[in-house]
């Protein structure tokens, strides 16, 4: 291996080739001296090279050693590991990064999708109860009139055939008729807001009624108990 001053055998390979350490002397006269850059002496085999390192001697004899600023790799496995890391910055994203951005996403959508449908499904309930209320109130209205509740929710929109029986058994005063009991848009049995049908849970003898649908509200209580 050469000293200060000569050009050594090659030291750090660097992508498949070799790059000589640079060792340059340079006189700059007897009044300044003489300054010498010299990476040091390093053993290709080990695979380690010591730093850049510049020594100044000259007629003042101070003979300070500075070494040089930059944080240059140093060996093969330094310059090894420092490949790879600029390689894995240039690939992208790492798995766990790709799965730390799903998650975020997932946790954000379950906080803001249940606010955004919030509320047109608290207008469907609203509207739900609505229609409970009034089939109930014209329910009530036809059993005061006729003597007993409807047979069928179509009843309460229609006269009822003479000497017809109610939902309890009991023959109907249709005389006494004074319906419709419910007025809709179509004189028909009211849409169920939350089933978008017209079917109901209706019980004849005892006159309740309910939504036919399997579904909680947002109370947590199921539709077809309200």
């Amino acid at each position: 291996m050469g000293g200060p001053g000569t050009w050594p055998t090659p030291a750090l390979p660097f992508r498949g080739l070799w790059m000589p350490r640079l060792a340059m002397k340079q006189n700059l006269g007897p009044a300044y001296g003489i300054m010498t850059y010299d990476t040091g002496h390093g053993n290709p085999s080990s695979g380690h090279a010591p730093a850049p390192q510049a020594r100044f001697r000259g007629a003042a004899g101070l003979g300070a050693k500075i070494r040089s600023p930059a944080k240059q790799p140093r060996g093969v496995e330094d310059m090894r590991t420092w490949v790879r890391e600029r390689q894995r910055r240039a690939a992208g994203f790492t798995l766990v990064e790709v799965l730390l951005v799903v998650a975020i996403i997932i946790l954000l959508a379950m906080i803001v999708i249940p606010r955004l449908l919030s509320p047109s499904r608290k207008a469907r309930e609203a509207a739900l109860k609505a229609q409970l209320h009034d089939m109930r109130s014209a329910i009530a209205h036809f059993e005061s009139d006729c003597g007993d509740n409807p047979a069928a929710l179509t009843d309460l929109f229609g006269r009822p055939a003479d000497s017809s029986r109610g939902g309890g058994g009991v023959v109907l005063d249709t005389k006494a008729w004074q319906g419709p009991y419910l007025i809709t848009p179509h004189n028909t049995v009211p849409i169920d807001p939350v089933t978008s049908t017209t079917d109901w849970a209706y019980d004849g003898p005892t006159g309740a009624v309910h939504s036919t649908s399997t579904g909680n509200g947002l109370n947590g209580e199921p539709y077809s108990t309200w």
